[in-house]
């Protein structure tokens, strides 16, 4: 029977991010081995590939018709704001959007036997506001729910995700032509009643274990503004990951 290597990539990085919501894995690891044979948790698409589009069945606008957004107001803040990608310029652009409501909780892939990274995927999750009985708030972070996958070459599968109650803020690492290492930045919330209401910001940020090889020259660490998160996966990626950024986007989380 002729063997998919790249179902059996997305098969194994399934069963990590599943085995991640079952608590069975550390915060941040590499595993070894990518034997598996079922896939329990969910599909994760090939890098590059999009599914065909379905007829939307809705009316084309009139040529006339003003389609254009409006503009935000001059003191508002941009909804999303993009970190600088760390690594090089080659590969293709893949821009990977959460769902409204959803943030980044972390990356999962494969490293080349070389050490960098060949492919990856991004984590996101949905949040939540929870009110106890006690009447204070927290906010719940949901299962993760896996990204396309980006990249061809990689035989060494690993996870980095953050924390139960945590989401992405940024990263740190190694990187030259190629993203030889990552280093996610994750944290917590902070939940405060106010006569106002309830204002929903983040606490001090953390580095999860890296993840990677020592090739490059490590880079600052790129980290979203206090009470935005990871919302946008951006990487550029041809047979390896050649570079990687975020978007942060500002918190808006619905009462349960």
């Amino acid at each position: 029977m002729h063997n998919d290597p790249t179902a059996n990539r997305r098969t194994s990085l399934s069963l990590l991010l599943g085995a991640l919501v079952l608590g069975a894995l550390t915060p941040a690891c590499v595993i070894r081995g990518s034997d598996f044979d079922n896939d329990p948790f969910m599909d994760a698409g090939e890098g590059g590939d999009e599914a065909d589009d379905a007829a939307s069945g809705e009316e084309v606008p009139e040529e006339d018709e003003d389609m254009s957004e409006p503009e935000a107001p001059e003191d508002e803040p941009p909804a999303l704001v993009e970190l600088p990608m760390a690594g090089g310029s080659g590969g293709e652009l893949y821009v990977d959007p959460c769902a409204e409501g959803q943030a980044l909780v972390g990356f999962g892939g494969y490293l080349d036997s070389r050490g960098w990274h060949g492919v990856m995927a991004a984590g996101c999750a949905e949040l939540t506001l929870v009110q106890a009985e006690d009447g204070s708030y927290s906010v719940e972070v949901g299962e993760p729910i896996a990204m396309p996958l980006h990249g061809t070459n990689g035989s060494e599968p690993w996870i980095s995700a953050c924390p139960a109650g945590e989401v992405v803020v940024g990263f740190a690492g190694r990187s030259g032509a190629l993203l030889d290492q990552l280093e996610l930045a994750c944290a917590p919330f902070i939940v405060v009643v106010t006569e106002a209401g309830v204002e929903v910001g983040t606490g001090e940020p953390h580095f999860l274990l890296a993840v990677g090889g020592e090739g490059g020259e490590a880079f600052e660490p790129l980290l979203c503004e206090p009470g935005r998160v990871g919302m946008v996966s951006r990487m550029r990626a041809g047979e390896s990951i050649d570079a990687l950024g975020i978007s942060c986007g500002s918190l808006a989380v619905e009462l349960d």
